[in-house]
């Protein structure tokens, strides 16, 4: 009766973490009487004010290409358009529809901060979860993976911001698994990053290691994480999230980091989360429709972001730099339809 009791008194964050401890599985884990545990007024209103408000909805689509000096730039599918070049829209629907082209493209929403014409180091992270085999579009049907590939940038001291702020993403299925690597290759280019793939499936460090750009990958975060060590340089590339308890954490990271408060709206008074400045729709629609069964390809890649992150915080790094901070982060990284 007393642990009964004790249950009932419990917040449903408390909730969540309380049952996630004790779980065998994540179905187990995630078992609050139907209710998502991701869902809150909160999303659901950003999701609406994203759909009815063109003006919030800012990002450029288009490809990654690498130009005649070989440098990576980014075009936009109007520019390859004008080119004659092959385009394919972003991925829009949750879950994707049969008739969809999920080729997918790079959306982009922030371009790489520079401090003297460079990006600095340790600024940006990419996370990848990965598909199992190749397959072609006829084949395809929604119980299907996608590839998931974000870019973000850490939590960092360069601006008077905290960062945590998503800033470009692909999400889509290749024709072949390479080319899913090589978009991953492309943005590490492109945002100064290292990318931390999910290795349970796919060649993503084979290929790496064949292109002889290995140093662009992560180590295993989690022997930063359980031993709060420097970096293991003798930990394998990437990590294997799983079904387990492994993923249950997970989750629980990325419910914790979505809900971090990050300011107060001071013409509401309302309390602004982190998720407030996530502009991927799609991502924000999967966290609104997430159960234990379904594919989420997006929020298992966010899944990886969160270990990365961890990671990153338990080292106390900071992205060596200085500039004046008389400006935010997100002002100052020139947000397309707002900054000029």
């Amino acid at each position: 009766a007393d642990k009964a009791n004790k249950e009932k008194d419990l917040t449903i964050s408390e909730w969540i973490t309380y049952v996630g401890q004790r779980a065998n599985k994540p179905s187990e884990a995630f078992r609050t009487g139907g209710e998502n545990i991701f869902s809150s007024p909160e999303l659901s209103n950003h999701v609406s004010k994203l759909k009815a408000d063109s003006s919030l909805r800012y990002w450029r689509d288009g490809q990654l290409v690498r130009t005649d000096k070989g440098n990576v730039i980014f075009k936009t599918n109007q520019q390859l358009l004008s080119e004659g070049v092959t385009i394919h829209p972003y991925v829009e629907n949750v879950p994707f529809k049969p008739k969809d082209d999920v080729h997918g493209c790079v959306r982009e929403y922030y371009p790489p901060y520079m401090i003297n014409g460079s990006v600095p180091d340790d600024l940006y992270y990419v996370v990848m979860d990965t598909i199992g085999k190749d397959k072609s579009v006829k084949e395809l049907t929604i119980k299907n993976s996608l590839n998931g590939i974000y870019v973000l940038m850490y939590p960092n001291n360069i601006a008077n911001s905290s960062g945590d702020i998503i800033v470009a993403g692909y999400v889509g299925r290749t024709n072949q698994m390479e080319d899913a690597d090589r978009i991953a290759d492309l943005l590490c280019e492109r945002y100064n990053a290292k990318c931390l793939p999910e290795v349970d499936r796919g060649n993503t460090v084979s290929n790496f290691r064949k292109w002889g750009k290995l140093y662009r990958l992560h180590r295993n975060p989690l022997s930063i994480i359980e031993e709060k060590l420097n970096v293991n340089t003798n930990a394998d590339y990437g990590i294997t999230i799983g079904t387990g308890e492994r993923k249950v954490d997970g989750l629980i990271y990325l419910k914790d980091w979505l809900y971090t408060p990050v300011s107060i709206n001071q013409e509401t008074g309302e309390t602004v989360y982190i998720l407030h400045y996530i502009k991927d729709i799609p991502l924000l629609t999967e966290l609104l429709m997430y159960n234990s069964t379904g594919n989420f390809d997006r929020v298992s890649t966010m899944i990886v972001a969160m270990y990365q992150r961890l990671a990153y915080r338990t080292l106390r790094k900071t992205a060596s730099a200085s500039i004046s901070t008389e400006c935010t982060t997100l002002r100052s990284l020139n947000l397309y339809g707002i900054n000029n």
